[in-house]
């Protein structure tokens, strides 16, 4: 019986260090994707196309929060009347002082929009922000 359970001890080690070694080694398209911190601004301007939207709008607002610590990425849509900047803030990033820091180069700019551009409305979105899961509950003996 004693030779069994040791054979039986090293098979199981043997399996567990081949599982450790095989799933360190996996690519990383095999791991879920994480959603990415964004800001968005959005931006409205009545009667505008989107090439002045494009050129009046969207690329001042640009150009304004270019070099802002903690921007990863920015792209932007200009359509009849709207510009939306989307910007993904870099990992590791508070969320809140980019933000603050967009608001504030905002602001300085304001002077170069139309004037009859509206404020600019930032939002934010988080990966801990959006739900992991989702449950809806019935009751047959609850409906009133």
């Amino acid at each position: 019986m004693h030779k069994k359970a040791c054979f039986a001890w090293v098979l199981t080690l043997v399996v567990i260090l081949l599982g450790l070694i095989t799933g360190s080694e996996l690519p990383i398209r095999e791991y879920p994707k994480m959603a990415k911190n964004t800001i968005s601004i959005k931006t409205t301007y009545f009667g505008a196309g989107p090439e002045i939207m494009e050129n009046q709008v969207t690329r001042v607002i640009e150009e304004a929060i270019a070099g802002i610590e903690g921007i990863e990425t920015t792209t932007s849509t200009s359509n009849n009347e709207t510009s939306e900047i989307s910007i993904e803030v870099a990992d590791g990033k508070d969320m809140e002082t980019v933000m603050n820091d967009i608001r504030d180069r905002l602001s300085k700019q304001r002077d170069k929009l139309p004037e009859s551009v509206q404020e600019p409305l930032l939002s934010r979105s988080g990966s801990s922000e959006h739900p992991v899961m989702f449950l809806a509950l019935m009751s047959d003996k609850l409906n009133d």
